[in-house]
């Protein structure tokens, strides 16, 4: 599918849930209004200062992420993370955590899968997504642990920095000594 095609079948989704919203909510698609039964003119104004609203909400949303760093990332995840109050808890939590792990960073392998071996397009919005997922759980993981993501971040590349001091090579991981 051409990259046209998926913006056109992107666009048609978006109109037919637009249109099963209209139809539960008034009985009626827009598509079958009467064009003399409302003040189209009016409505589009009415539209479009919505869609300013929105448009200003979603600058601040950006914002609010654009300079994110990953323990502000940590502490925004926690709101979704399950209650810890026993040990018996801890060990639930960090189970799962580890399972939802597994099972986010199998769907990226899978998506890899498909664009490699199947001749899928790859869909790097979906890949960012799960990865997304793998953050979140990675991130879990370390917050039941009281470890601070960024720490995590910082001890990985002291250790790849030692391992690898004048960048990777397959020699070098070969002839890794630890």
């Amino acid at each position: 599918m051409s990259y046209k095609q998926e913006i056109i079948r992107r666009v048609e989704k978006l109109i037919d849930a637009q249109n099963e919203k209209g139809l539960k909510k008034y009985g009626h698609t827009l598509e079958d209004c009467d064009p003399g039964e409302y003040n189209w003119g009016q409505m589009i104004i009415e539209e479009l200062i919505d869609a300013l609203q929105y448009q200003q909400k979603e600058i601040q949303r950006l914002h609010i992420v654009a300079d994110m760093t990953l323990n502000e990332f940590q502490e925004l995840s926690k709101r979704t993370q399950p209650v810890t109050q026993t040990s018996d808890d801890l060990k639930q939590n960090l189970s799962n955590y580890a399972m939802g792990l597994a099972g986010e960073t199998g769907e990226v392998v899978d998506l890899l899968k498909k664009s490699i071996y199947h001749g899928h397009e790859l869909d790097k919005t979906e890949v960012m997504k799960e990865l997304g997922d793998v953050l979140h759980y990675v991130s879990g993981l370390a917050t039941m642990l009281n470890i601070e993501l960024e720490n995590v971040a910082r001890t990985n590349i002291a250790k790849l920095q030692k391992r690898y001091p004048n960048g990777f090579s397959k020699e070098n991981s070969i002839n890794r000594t630890e």
